[in-house]
């Protein structure tokens, strides 16, 4: 699960002595660590300035994830130096390792790697350009009982206020039962009154307050609306995070720890993500991820936002030694990061490279190895659990050495004569991107396979549009977008993923001008002057805000909150049991095209479907005799279009009465039926009726219940 940034993968590292000799790379620590760990030791060597969030809030740390083969005898080890540390699973081991420690760690015989913890942003880096589209809520709109009553939503994110009213109940109460500010270094706060004095988490920034809203926020009334997340009664547990690889595993542990404590299953939200790793779920950090999920446990993770930039490449480096070779445009003002993995393991190939300065305009190349060097590093390793040849360039000053109309041109060689493909990832479009023409032979960009997936189990998730247009807050005008309600969101990122097939993405969610709680506790924050914000509330005297943001980080919390009312439903729900659910009920359109279960690489199955994926937990819960429901079922679940009602009856029923009559009493439709099982539907056409208010009532020797409703 980890690696570089908008989520992250991991890196393991196997330095070439002969690339070393070439090049001048520093002698890594050993062949246990990857090239990420070896870069972030030699800058706190070199005395570069600590990042605060990246290390634990420790200085002269480097937080890492340790592959054991016995967890626990490295944990005595670590203990030992007094090194903080997680024991993951009986396998991995997380860890914020001195510096001058490093070393003794690596030389430990139950290590087997050593992965560096790059940091991972979120998901959401469209926002300011999407903005433009109103309140949208995955599903069907649900009147129903099924709110995530009795089910822990996690939310590992940052930027949380936790006073905002979508967190509190009718009568004021705190529905964050948790707060773990890892980005803050402080220690776990259950106590409400705590919490509510803390205000937020220290950061400036409202994304994990608008995540954490859709997913979960309260129904709270912003004239003409009513704003309400998916899974408005769920427990929330807020983790403010550091985005590195090595902490998030620690959080996700957590998470499953303290729900197991409160006996209630949990869903955790993950919106962020990188382009940093292996791209294939089976890092060791995304091992130990997939180990932590299961019954009761569940990971919701957004697919990404990198469809409109070039971000990877495939290439081959061929046998009769013609290399695979990419031309990179860094970004102003950032380091540039470049990642190659091979698609296979390689055993004891050797890799060789060169980097020259490409003049885009005359097409000329000039040899830039020896004055790379001198800004930067080249890190080649093998994958510890895959198996895999991976290499990462860094450079931190390519602006000393680029002139005008200069790119990097980085070709790749194989010491062997056998054909091998590679692929290559640019981290973050902030880095820089993968040119697709110029006047000589390489590998042009694309945005292909640029899901980076947290392990095999986590559910994926894109985006789509959902509305258009707008009335902001600031200056009540009404704003349009453009975009085509419906289609897909053109920044979600497609699949497949590389290597053994897996459905991800797995399905799309509305993602596109979502509407949810907008914190404040932004630099600079005027709600007045803020485009995106639509609504303002005041609670207990003071302000809170509602606004609109765009991204896969939105359309994933939609569907954790909608996994959190089938945890209500069914608390033994698997990962593999949503993924069928999310196959067999998923809506198709003719913006998906008729899937009919197969899957498709920029739509999944479909689109969401909470209702259809409410029955079928139900079903399940209904014939699993261990199973049950958080604090029962309510006898039905209502759910309105303007063609019809779907009513579901939760539990058996000998028999029901189903009436719909005019607000005098006039009955204008009437069924019986007979023989109820749990999660029988029964559909009332309202095609038929006049304009005007109606009543729809069912009865059955237990009970009678009605909805009003306007035709």
């Amino acid at each position: 699960m980890r690696s570089i940034v908008w989520f992250a993968g991991v890196f393991g590292c196997m330095l070439s002595s002969a690339v070393c000799a070439q090049t001048g790379i520093p002698t890594p620590l050993s062949e246990k660590v990857n090239g990420t760990f070896s870069r972030q030791v030699e800058n706190l060597k070199n005395g570069a300035r600590r990042v605060k969030g990246q290390n634990g809030g420790v200085a002269g740390v480097v937080p890492a994830t340790l592959s054991c083969t016995d967890a626990e005898a490295v944990s005595v080890e670590l203990k030992r130096w007094n090194i903080r540390h997680t024991v993951i699973t009986d396998r991995v081991v997380t860890a914020y390792i001195p510096v001058a420690l490093a070393d003794s760690v690596a030389a430990l015989e139950t290590v087997r790697s050593i992965s560096g913890s790059t940091p991972l942003e979120p998901s959401m880096n469209k926002a300011i350009e999407h903005t433009g589209m109103k309140q949208v809520h995955a599903g069907t709109g649900l009147e129903s009982p099924f709110t995530g009553k009795g089910v822990v939503v996690g939310v590992i994110d940052q930027g949380f206020e936790y006073t905002h009213p979508a967190f509190s109940d009718g009568k004021s109460n705190l529905r964050i039962s948790a707060v773990w500010n890892r980005y803050a270094d402080r220690e776990l706060v259950t106590d409400a009154e705590e919490i509510r004095n803390l205000q937020y988490d220290g950061m400036s920034s409202n994304h994990g307050t608008h995540v954490a809203g859709i997913a979960a926020g309260s129904r709270k009334l912003m004239n003409p609306i009513t704003f309400r997340g998916n899974a408005p009664d769920a427990e929330l547990v807020f983790i403010p995070s550091t985005f590195g690889g090595a902490e998030v595993l620690e959080d996700v542990k957590f998470l499953k720890e303290y729900a197991a404590e409160q006996g209630k299953p949990c869903v955790v939200n993950m919106s962020f993500g990188s382009q940093g790793g292996t791209h294939d779920g089976r890092s060791v950090a995304a091992q130990a991820m997939d180990e932590l999920q299961g019954e009761g446990m569940l990971v919701v993770q957004a697919a990404g936002n990198d469809a409109e930039v070039n971000l990877h490449a495939r290439g081959a480096v061929k046998g009769n030694g013609s290399p695979f070779r990419v031309l990179v445009q860094p970004t102003d003002g950032e380091a540039l990061y470049v990642n190659f993995v091979s698609e296979v393991p390689l055993g004891n190939v050797q890799l060789r490279y060169s980097v020259d300065a490409y003049n885009t305009v005359i097409g000329s190349r000039r040899d830039f190895t020896a004055t790379y060097d001198q800004a930067g590093v080249v890190y080649q390793w093998t994958d510890e659990p895959t198996g895999k040849k991976m290499l990462q360039f860094y450079n931190e000053r390519w602006k000393e050495s680029l002139k005008k109309n200069e790119v990097l041109c980085i070709s790749l060689y194989a010491s062997d004569n056998v054909s091998h493909t590679f692929d290559a990832w640019i981290p973050l479009s902030r880095y820089g991107t993968f040119l697709t023409t110029g006047k000589f032979t390489f590998t042009p960009g694309d945005n292909n396979y640029c899901i980076d997936p947290q392990g095999r189990r986590p559910l994926i998730i894109g985006s789509y549009v959902n509305k258009d247009t707008f009335v902001s807050y600031g200056d009540g005008a009404t704003y349009t977008w453009g975009w085509t309600v419906g289609e897909m969101s053109s920044f979600s990122n497609v699949g497949p993923v590389v290597g053994e097939w897996l459905p991800m993405p797995l399905i799309g969610a509305p993602g596109s001008g979502v509407l949810s709680a907008y914190g404040k506790r932004v630099d600079g924050f005027d709600p007045k002057k803020e485009t995106q914000v639509t609504n303002g509330v005041r609670s207990n005297g003071e302000m809170f805000y509602y606004g609109l943001m765009s991204g896969t980080s939105m359309a994933c919390p939609q569907v954790a909150g909608i996994v959190a009312c089938w945890l209500q439903a069914y608390p033994k729900l698997t990962p593999e049991e949503a993924v069928e659910i999310i196959r067999t009920t998923a809506k198709n359109d003719g913006f998906t095209g008729e899937l009919d279960g197969e899957w498709d690489a920029q739509w999944g199955y479909g689109k969401i479907d909470a209702y259809e994926g409410l029955k079928e937990c139900i079903r399940r819960a209904s014939t699993d005799a261990v199973a049950t429901v958080w604090d029962s079922f309510e006898p039905l679940t209502w759910n309105k279009s303007p063609e019809k009602w779907q009513i579901l009856f939760n539990n058996a029923e000998s028999r029901a009465c189903i009436s719909v009559a005019t607000v005098d009493g006039k009955v204008v439709a009437r069924r019986e039926v007979k023989n109820l099982a749990p999660a029988h539907e029964e559909v009332i056409g309202l095609q038929s009726l006049l304009p005007g208010m109606y009543v729809i009532t069912v009865q059955t020797a237990n009970y009678v219940q009605s909805r009003k409703f306007i035709k």
